[in-house]
């Protein structure tokens, strides 16, 4: 079966959602279904390129954000380490209008008329389940089952 995951959040980030794209990815390839990933968000610095040989599924990233982690002083412990990790997120949040180019580079990320049995779209932001049901609209992308996960 071939099976398209559309995610904001995937591995190496730190997030519930992240998990479970991945995970779901990972263990439908195990069943031997053929999955694509297209992951919205990167990690500055993490090394894609080793990381795609290592798993068995085809990850496109769209390259629409990137989030660089804060490292940790040797002085500030690690709850308030988490704590400047949360406020850096929120402040990013609400403070850019990165999540309407989102949007766009998912309905531009397919070119061709793609076709899947399975296609599952992990919100949150609620830009991806926009930017997917644009492709199904504009019939970019077709799939027998469609499953937004919010």
């Amino acid at each position: 079966m071939k099976i398209v995951i559309f995610t904001a959040y995937f591995k190496p980030l730190l997030t519930p959602r992240a998990f479970r794209a991945f995970e779901l990815a990972r263990e439908f390839s195990r069943l031997g279904h053929d999955v694509t990933v297209y992951n919205a968000i990167t990690r500055q610095g993490f090394d894609y390129e080793s990381f795609r040989k290592e798993i068995d599924f085809r990850l496109v990233n769209l390259e629409c954000l990137e989030f660089a982690e804060v490292n940790n002083p040797i002085n500030e412990s690690k709850s308030l380490l988490r704590i400047k990790n949360r406020i850096i997120k929120i402040l990013y949040y609400f403070t850019t209008n990165s999540w309407l180019k989102l949007l766009f580079k998912i309905r531009n990320s397919i070119q061709d008329n793609e076709s899947y049995e399975l296609l599952i779209s992990i919100g949150l932001p609620f830009h991806i389940h926009w930017g997917v049901s644009e492709l199904l609209k504009k019939q970019k992308i077709k799939a027998l089952c469609a499953v937004a996960d919010y």
